[in-house]
């Protein structure tokens, strides 16, 4: 089982996708990888690069997410992905516990309404959408565009 966890500045990332880079745990907890996170705001590249993430984990076989806080769309990709989804409320927690069959101070996210609601989705909405599939009328079937679920 492959765990990978948002990081900013070797702590646990506050947001999900704002995560600079992320780390893969096995299941003893041991690093197994590292990853510059696609999606990132620095460096994403419109829909694709939330595609482009999840092609990575599904590459580095990952089972498991932990996060502090995602998004409600992020979320449901996450979910329709079938990886497991977990939440703590601390970015103090040993890294090699989280990827431990003993989940017990992380929270189970299982639907997509216990993620955030964006403060920015409305606003992206009213102005055709994030990227260029707004422009070309070519949409990602509701997957990875923010504009379309």
């Amino acid at each position: 089982m492959i765990t990978a966890i948002p990081m900013k500045a070797g702590k646990i990332s506050k947001h999900f996708k704002k995560a600079p880079q992320f780390l893969f745990l096995n299941q003893a907890g041991q690093f197994v990888g590292q990853l510059t996170n696609p999606a990132h705001p620095v460096s994403a590249k419109g829909c694709s690069s939330t595609k482009e993430l999840m092609t990575e984990f599904q590459r580095r076989q990952v089972n498991r997410v932990v996060v502090r806080n995602i998004g409600e769309r992020m979320l449901k990709r996450l979910l329709s992905h079938d990886l497991e989804v977990w939440q703590t409320t601390s970015s103090q927690v040993e890294l090699a516990s989280l990827a431990a069959d003993e989940n017990d101070p992380l929270l189970r996210l299982e639907r997509q309404e216990q993620g955030r609601a964006s403060a920015n989705y409305m606003e992206k909405r009213s102005n055709e959408g994030c990227c260029s599939c707004s422009l070309t009328g070519k949409h990602h079937n509701g997957d990875y565009c923010g504009h379309d679920n």
